[in-house]
């Protein structure tokens, strides 16, 4: 009625809708195939807000519908990794958001917004294919220099992308670059938002897992006999018997634990 011809009105309303249920999916502790009752509203009522704000013009609208495209990924994305179904499988949506991030990306270089541009390139590393490492960490420098230009040395998108680097160097079991960036992290919450506060406390708690705790009790060590290992070579501390294939499953659910904390963010 009144609202059909008003679709400023129904792009925002149809924006809301969504990230009411984008609450719903990141008030779950894993995506699962359950989960996909709310991520398909989420997914719809995106999509026809993003579709109503492409027909409007204005810088305004412009930038509504980049953060829509950008919600819309990160959707698109726990579709995929919930495995899709018969209706919309799990290699379209994985390519669909990849394409609407990049649309994101357009709309915000444009407009010349380092800040929001930062967040959706991160949010194209996330999206890259896993063991893509080489791809999503150049993704993730670019983000980090641009969230440093838009927000300072220290803030909380920079503390995001540390840590998604951190995830990227995990997935392939380089835990000594890994290492780094969770420290990183660690060392960007404190310094934003104090020792004491939950997500400083969360990325020091990687840091106190027994892999990381050996890992820098290493470094100590060597740094003690005046040995330094190479940082872009092989992880000695592991065995080189054994591979990232034999602990996948397990280092997967670890994985997925920490991107969806990583969103939570978002």
């Amino acid at each position: 009625s009144e609202l059909g011809t008003r679709p400023e009105r129904m792009a925002e309303l149809y924006y809301v809708a969504g990230l009411i249920y984008d609450e719903i999916v990141k008030s779950v502790e894993f995506v699962s195939r359950e989960t996909m009752d709310d991520l398909r509203p989420c997914i719809e009522f995106l999509r026809k807000s993003i579709a109503l704000r492409e027909q409007l013009e204005g810088n305004h609208h412009k930038y509504q519908r980049a953060f829509a495209l950008v919600k819309l990924a990160f959707a698109l994305n726990n579709w995929s990794d919930c495995g899709g179904d018969a209706s919309f499988s799990q290699s379209s949506a994985a390519a669909e958001g990849l394409q609407v991030v990049g649309e994101a990306i357009a709309i915000l270089r444009e407009l010349g917004d380092n800040g929001h541009l930062a967040e959706a390139v991160m949010t194209k590393g996330i999206l890259m294919p896993r063991y893509n490492t080489q791809a999503q960490t150049d993704l993730y420098e670019e983000a980090l220099e641009l969230s440093k230009q838009a927000y300072g040395e220290n803030n909380t998108l920079s503390s995001r992308i540390y840590g998604n680097m951190g995830i990227a160097y995990e997935t392939i079991g380089q835990l000594r670059k890994a290492y780094k960036y969770f420290q990183l992290a660690a060392q960007c919450t404190e310094e934003v938002f104090g020792p004491d506060h939950p997500k400083t406390l969360q990325n020091q708690a990687v840091l106190e897992e027994d892999t990381y705790v050996a890992v820098a009790r290493q470094i100590q060590r060597e740094a003690e006999n005046g040995g330094v290992q190479e940082e872009d070579g092989s992880d000695d501390y592991f065995d080189s018997d054994e591979g990232i294939d034999e602990h996948s499953a397990e280092e997967d659910n670890v994985q997925e634990e920490r991107q969806e904390q990583q969103q939570e963010d978002q």
